[in-house]
């Protein structure tokens, strides 16, 4: 892995902190920060700063406190296993029961309507489309049946499926 690439929070409510401080002092600051985040160099401020440094200090350790958590919230997901996958059982897979064929292999008038509630005349498409459709969903149900039947014999001829 490569190197850790850190950062420092530069909160939009320091604008209302630094607006009473010079480009100088800002600077000082912004670079205090970077050094307290990155190895915990306590600077030492003798102007002005030094009034709004705890603060300043108070946000970045909360936000390493925050990430910290975060991240060890993810190793620990990560020694269970990671996310959950789904379940990979066989009557939750495609083509292993007639419950899970998709709705439109079922069979159908072809006159019905396949509208969404759009209104009427809107959403059925023309006839030929239906009627093209409605032969497709019987084709695609025979041939799932003829699939399962030809897996039933070679299971009970002893073949591997």
């Amino acid at each position: 892995m490569g190197e850790k690439k850190g950062y420092v929070k530069l909160w939009l409510s320091y604008e209302t902190y630094f607006g009473a401080y010079t480009p100088e002092q800002v600077g000082n600051l912004t670079l205090a920060m970077l050094a307290y985040k990155n190895d915990g160099t306590e600077p030492e401020f003798y102007g002005p700063e030094r009034f709004i440094w705890p603060a300043i200090r108070r946000d970045i350790d909360e936000s390493r406190a925050a990430q910290e958590a975060a991240a060890e919230q993810h190793r620990a997901c990560g020694r269970l296993g990671g996310r959950k996958r789904t379940d990979p059982s066989p009557e939750n897979q495609i083509g292993s029961g007639e419950t899970n064929l998709p709705p439109w292999t079922k069979d159908k008038d072809i006159d019905m309507d396949y509208g969404h509630g759009q209104g009427e005349g809107q959403g059925e498409g023309p006839a030929w489309a239906r009627e093209k459709m409605a032969s497709a969903d019987r084709l695609l149900a025979q041939l799932i049946r003829e699939a399962k039947e030809e897996a039933a014999e070679a299971a009970e001829a002893g073949d591997v499926v």
